[in-house]
């Protein structure tokens, strides 16, 4: 469990340019956008080699079943990956439409 943490509020906070935050969220978009048709070339690899995968309990993993495994954790990690991204642009798009909001102390 992650704890939240506290930050300090100044009186003074210089805003962002809406140019380069709109600059910022189109680069985090075409990031997601490259990253997700990786995801899926590795997706594909990792049904690719399950077929090669080894069938016997008796000899444990070889080389092809830790891949896979790899693969399949690399999948997940991008998953995950995409949406921090996602959720960066919801909240960079929310300070381009809305302004400045304290998410947790509920000042605004």
């Amino acid at each position: 469990m992650r704890k939240i943490k506290n930050f300090k509020v100044f009186e003074s906070v210089d805003e962002i340019d809406p140019s380069k935050l709109n600059e910022i969220i189109d680069n985090l978009t075409k990031a997601i956008s490259d990253i997700s048709k990786h995801r899926d070339v590795i997706k594909n690899y990792a049904k690719e080699l399950s077929s090669f995968q080894n069938k016997s309990d008796e000899k444990g993993n070889d080389q092809i079943d830790d891949a896979v495994l790899n693969l399949e954790e690399v999948h997940d990690d991008i998953d995950d990956v995409v949406s921090k991204i996602d959720n960066i642009n919801t909240v960079l798009r929310s300070y381009s439409d809305n302004g400045r909001e304290y998410m947790y102390t509920g000042k605004k």
